[in-house]
């Protein structure tokens, strides 16, 4: 039986985020783990959050989506968990000459040189979709959403889409959503 609290005493503290290659591992499906992301990040295992950084970062490391649900996938197993909208989040955000830089709420670090887009989260609003990989995105926090809509400026870019907000860096205009 998985036991994710002995796990997370035994990862080393402060370890780099990174994905294994997980496309080239096929396990089979051994069933559901009682494991949710909710909409703001926040990872639970049996109802109680998950708080040790190293047991998360390694848990996002190895989540994959395919066939329309969450796995976490490993060279022998393939899990199915619940995510209620996105499966991360953008933390911190900052321009560079060529585009952003952003950190996620698992430790993950990437440089975005083209603009992203905007998605519809499960209340229908349009929100940023950040991806991170083919198939697994962010959202932006919610403190974050409101400190780049303060620098956002309006325009329309065709008029069948309506006013949209967007936040400018590194050249480019960034989409934040609908006024």
């Amino acid at each position: 039986m998985l036991n994710l609290e002995s796990i997370g005493r035994e990862l080393p503290p402060g370890q780099p985020f990174r994905r294994p290659p997980t496309e080239r591992w096929q396990p089979e499906h051994c069933g559901d783990i009682d494991i949710r992301i909710d909409a703001q990040g926040q990872w639970f295992h049996e109802g109680l959050p998950i708080r040790r950084a190293g047991l998360l970062r390694l848990l996002a490391s190895v989540l994959v989506r395919e066939e329309g649900n969450y796995w976490l996938k490993t060279p022998v197993e393939k899990m199915r968990i619940q995510v209620d909208d996105a499966p991360f989040v953008v933390q911190e955000l900052n321009r560079t000459d060529t585009g952003v830089a952003m950190v996620t709420n698992v430790g993950e670090v990437l440089a975005l040189s083209s603009p992203w887009t905007l998605q519809e989260d499960p209340d229908g609003e349009l929100r940023p979709w950040i991806a991170l990989t083919d198939t697994l995105g962010a959202r932006l926090s919610r403190n974050l959403f409101y400190h780049l809509s303060h620098e956002a400026v309006n325009q329309t870019p065709d008029a069948s889409s309506g006013d949209i907000l967007y936040w400018p860096a590194g050249g480019q205009q960034w989409p934040l959503g609908r006024l």
